[in-house]
């Protein structure tokens, strides 16, 4: 998830808005960078309802976390939705009664073009399938633990028998869930700015050109403090950082040395 959110945050964002600096009308190139552009973006907001699904899954059904959580399934589940989002942005690169991508007249740059009203739009559904579904999910999932935990919260008493360890992992895995919960709101509140106000405030987005330009730096400020706020607050996070980096360091060391 944090490749994703880097990947967008160091290499989507800076070239889009070099395309629009720069004036670019080449449709064919708009076409290849938005596809990729969206395909990242998209993943990005169903990894997060992968973190959700494994933090119901460990909170609500701990008996099968163990096996729901291994390196296969979570693999699977990157895999899936990464084969979702090409599914929902293929229809996107093609004419013909769907929305699409393509080249903003006015100021170049690549956008996804208005589509006219007797055509299909498919540019609100992709929207809704691969934006909105992801987050209202999450956002269900994440409200399904907490009423779980609340109601357990009403029924432990003080006397309840209740060892160390049990209370550590207990307290444990709701210190990740409000750590995820927390998160989410952050990257939800920074990601549905955008859509939110433009679709809301059009005669205002469409009077000052430049204000859609300067709602997108709330989209990248979530690209850049999202996974900083993970890492920060998750051990976990750190962890699998440190690991990832040895990892690489270990791997360019053979390379570098068979060179020689």
């Amino acid at each position: 998830m944090m490749l994703v959110e880097a990947t967008m945050c160091l290499l989507f964002f800076p070239i889009s808005q070099v395309f629009v600096y720069v004036h670019l009308r080449s449709v064919p190139t708009c076409r290849i960078f938005m596809f990729f552009f969206a395909l990242v973006n998209n993943v990005g907001f169903y990894n997060i309802l992968i973190l959700a699904v494994n933090r119901f899954i460990a909170i609500n059904l701990p008996l099968h976390y163990h096996k729901l959580s291994t390196a296969k399934c979570n693999a699977a589940f990157v895999l899936t939705s990464w084969v979702v989002c090409i599914t929902l942005n293929l229809p996107m690169e093609f004419n013909g009664g769907v929305g699409h991508y393509g080249v903003n007249p006015v100021y170049g740059g690549c956008i996804t073009e208005v589509v006219r009203p007797e055509l299909f739009d498919y540019k609100t559904l992709h929207s809704y399938l691969a934006i909105y579904f992801p987050l209202a999910m999450t956002g269900l999932l994440y409200g399904c633990v907490l009423l779980k935990q609340l109601s357990k919260c009403k029924r432990i008493t003080p006397a309840s028998q209740m060892t160390t360890r049990e209370a550590g992992i207990i307290k444990r895995k709701l210190r990740i869930f409000w750590m995820l919960l927390v998160s989410y709101v952050l990257y939800a509140f920074c990601f549905l700015t955008y859509p939110v106000l433009t679709r809301a405030l059009p005669d205002t987005v469409s009077k000052y050109p430049m204000l859609p330009l300067w709602i997108l730096l709330i989209v990248v400020c979530g690209y850049f403090v999202h996974p900083m706020f993970l890492i920060t607050m998750s051990s976990d996070h750190r962890k699998s950082l440190r690991a990832l980096l040895r990892r690489l360091v270990l791997e360019q060391g053979p390379t570098q040395d068979s060179r020689r």
